[in-house]
């Protein structure tokens, strides 16, 4: 008889070497919770009783494509965002907990300004979360999303069905397209989440991001850090209104050179939050000198 208990520290055992002890606890409860339909809760409480022999096949499976460093999101094609949960595959980023303080500030601003049925813009939407988050918790407001890949936004709209939120998606390439998809429309906030990591900075990464994730929405050449946020506060000039917010996700060791760079554009009040690691994650910049 296999137990519970057993397949729990097989799966820690199997993983010691790829992540801390914690994590290893942590893809071991909810890879169970996904191959059993147990809760954490459950299967705590079933720790000795025999492990059922018709999905151990499954698991084993899944330990080893988890052994090779793939993800357990893509594994399960689940991952979790602001308390939802969204489908995933390695044609997105998988949702990180820190790309939340976009949603949270994108509502403050929201309720703050007093916003009535607030036009949002989400550029390079991956997944949906962020913009299917903003409609979820602010359901007046019109929400727009733009991705350079068909693949990802095939994604986003699957997710934004599955939460039934209405969404108007828009394939672009904020870099080259030069007609842009809703040109007859006045943002008042445009949220992203671009590719901000340097190319220097993947050796530092783990590889379950850099052999698995998609590079299209992750990296940046060494001598162009910017690239993204100068094509997005570019565009925004002609598409926010006035005032209208700017919300970015940045690079930690870039945040200085990102508020200079919405100063140069017309933006000021250029506000920096940190995350839970106290590391520079999210600018907030207003297109009014008057505020």
């Amino acid at each position: 008889m296999i137990s519970f208990r057993a397949i729990h520290k097989n799966t820690i055992e199997n993983l010691k070497d790829l992540y801390p002890v914690y994590e290893c606890e942590t893809i071991s409860y909810l890879l169970l919770e996904n191959i059993t339909g147990l809760n954490k809760t459950k299967i705590i409480l079933n720790y000795d009783e025999p492990f059922p022999e018709k999905i151990l096949e499954k698991y084993l499976h899944f330990i080893e494509r988890l052994k090779n460093g793939e993800p357990l999101q893509y594994i399960t094609n689940q991952a979790y965002f602001y308390g939802r949960e969204f489908f995933v595959n390695p044609s997105v980023l998988i949702p990180r907990q820190e790309t939340e303080i976009l949603v949270k500030e994108t509502i403050d601003i929201c309720k703050n300004k007093s916003l009535k049925n607030p036009k949002i813009l989400d550029i390079g939407t991956g997944s949906g979360c962020i913009a299917i988050s903003l409609k979820k918790e602010i359901p007046e407001a019109d929400i727009y999303a733009l991705d350079v890949s068909t693949e990802a936004l095939n994604i986003a709209k699957k997710n934004s069905t599955t939460h039934d939120t209405n969404i108007t998606f828009a394939i672009f390439d904020v870099l080259l397209d030069k007609n842009f998809p809703f040109a007859d429309i006045k943002f008042d906030i445009i949220v992203s989440n671009p590719p901000y990591v340097t190319i220097s900075e993947k050796k530092l990464m783990h590889k379950n991001v850099t052999l698995f994730e998609p590079a299209l929405a992750l990296y940046v050449e060494d001598n162009a850090p910017l690239v993204f946020y100068n094509s997005i506060s570019e565009l925004a000039k002609n598409i926010l209104n006035t005032p209208g917010h700017l919300v970015y996700e940045i690079n930690e060791n870039f945040s200085k050179e990102v508020s200079k760079l919405n100063i140069s554009k017309g933006f000021t009040k250029n506000m920096v939050i940190s995350d839970l690691n106290n590391k520079n994650r999210v600018i907030v910049s207003i297109n009014s000198l008057n505020l």
